[in-house]
């Protein structure tokens, strides 16, 4: 078996306009590089969490809740709150169904 590279988050700091990306099932925050690259060369703030139980074997998802992404996608997102006056949220199938879930509503997503 082959010794892959463990996968990370990206958190990039940029001005106050903020991007979080978030994956598909059993994606990676490797979904989003070239967005992520175009965003940071522009300036942005990026954000692209790598969701609990990814990123490594398909076991590792076992005990993991759907509950424990729009947790992880909520603390983010109030990260990037922090410093950043616009937020855009952007998901990738499962990740859009769990932003739309977050307890944050418009006019912060």
């Amino acid at each position: 078996m082959q010794n892959l590279a463990p996968i990370e988050p990206v958190y990039l700091e940029g001005d106050d306009l903020g991007f979080l990306l978030i994956h598909s099932f059993t994606g990676t925050p490797l979904t989003y590089q070239r967005y992520v690259n175009y965003l940071a060369v522009a300036g942005h703030t990026v954000s692209v969490p790598l969701l609990k139980g990814h990123g490594t074997e398909l076991a590792d998802l076992i005990g993991v809740s759907y509950r424990d992404w729009i947790e992880q996608i909520e603390e983010e997102l109030e990260r990037l709150q922090q410093t950043c006056s616009c937020v855009f949220v952007v998901g990738l199938s499962m990740g859009r169904n769990q932003m739309h879930a977050t307890k944050q509503k418009p006019p912060y997503l």
